[in-house]
């Protein structure tokens, strides 16, 4: 097998290594966990169904978009907010920058009971609906 022009892998905990010693490592892994990394940054945006709790560069990455809770007009800061899934990871929901966001302890308390209603359309984008059928749509600030 040939790995002439492949990248090199990432030993967590010890750095890059050669894409052989990457192959010869995976043969032998009793398991795998999925990252979807971007492609200029190497932020990761995604683990899918592989881990309920989001690495924490993909924490820092959904706090630094939502800056605040997300519920419309909270103004809390995403630094001391809870990271939820909208779709919840029970019923499926992944670990992705697209199924996260950002929520303050009370708001993420009224999403788990029932008293609002939050959809993810679009990364960032968030719908929120209270119980009186009222849907509020809610944006990340801009950075500037």
């Amino acid at each position: 097998m040939s790995f002439e022009g492949c990248a090199p892998g990432e030993l967590e905990g010890y750095g890059p290594i050669d894409p052989e010693i990457a192959a010869m490592l995976a043969g032998h892994a009793a398991s795998f966990t999925r990252i979807l990394t971007h492609p200029e940054s190497g932020v990761v945006l995604s683990v899918g169904r592989d881990s309920y709790r989001p690495p924490a560069g993909l924490r820092k990455w959904v706090v630094t978009r939502d800056r605040a809770c997300r519920h419309p007009g909270c103004n809390r800061p995403a630094s001391k907010a809870e990271i939820d899934h909208t779709i919840p990871w029970a019923s499926g929901g992944k670990t992705t920058h697209g199924n996260l966001s950002a929520f303050c302890k009370r708001h993420h308390m009224f999403k788990t009971e029932g008293f609002w209603h939050y959809r993810q359309p679009e990364p960032g984008l968030i719908l929120a609906a209270s119980l009186a059928g009222k849907t509020y749509t809610t944006l990340p600030e801009p950075p500037f």
